[in-house]
């Protein structure tokens, strides 16, 4: 599922952020592998916090890092 400022843009008020979110339920066996896909390089993301988000059916960030 999407949501967040993609799917406002779509279905109702345009807004100016540019972030997407993602509904995803997937176990906690699943986080190193989807983690993989974000090289640490290129965005940040805190595991543990991951982690957390997955056992309280909860939220997480993952960031694209700006030039540097």
């Amino acid at each position: 599922m999407i949501g967040g400022s993609q799917a406002s843009m779509y279905y109702g008020e345009p807004r100016f952020t540019r972030d997407i979110d993602v509904v995803v339920a997937f176990r906690t066996e699943h986080l190193a592998a989807f983690l993989g896909r974000f090289p640490a390089e290129e965005f940040y993301v805190d595991e543990q916090t991951a982690r957390e988000a997955i056992r309280s059916a909860g939220q997480f960030n993952i960031i694209p890092r700006g030039p540097a």
